[in-house]
């Protein structure tokens, strides 16, 4: 049986790696664990809608989504190239944490 995942403490993990692996000037901007955490629930909301048969993320679509839903839900104005830098690091991280398949299975890493 595999262990149960402590999403709490993969949140707060990720908020972290975030802090450690964006440019300061952005998390000063952002500063707000709030925002880390609704752009991780976005890209949980947007991945739901992906047709599995594709295989992998349009993170450009996904930037694009994330910018408008933050501005329309939280009134955060947020750049779609500050929304593609957060979100491919996000992923970055659940890369690391084996939590995802390498992006793009179309580009083969050699």
């Amino acid at each position: 049986m595999m262990a149960d995942l402590d999403f709490e403490q993969l949140d707060r993990n990720a908020i972290q790696y975030l802090r450690n692996h964006l440019d300061p000037s952005f998390v000063k901007e952002y500063d707000d664990d709030e925002i880390f955490l609704y752009v991780m629930d976005l890209c949980d909301e947007y991945s739901e809608g992906i047709d599995d048969e594709e295989g992998y993320l349009d993170i450009d679509e996904m930037a694009d989504f994330v910018s408008g839903r933050l501005s329309e839900d939280m009134g955060v104005k947020m750049h779609e190239d500050d929304a593609y830098d957060l979100i491919s690091t996000l992923y970055d991280y659940y890369a690391e944490e084996g939590l995802v398949d390498v992006l793009d299975a179309d580009e083969e890493q050699k």
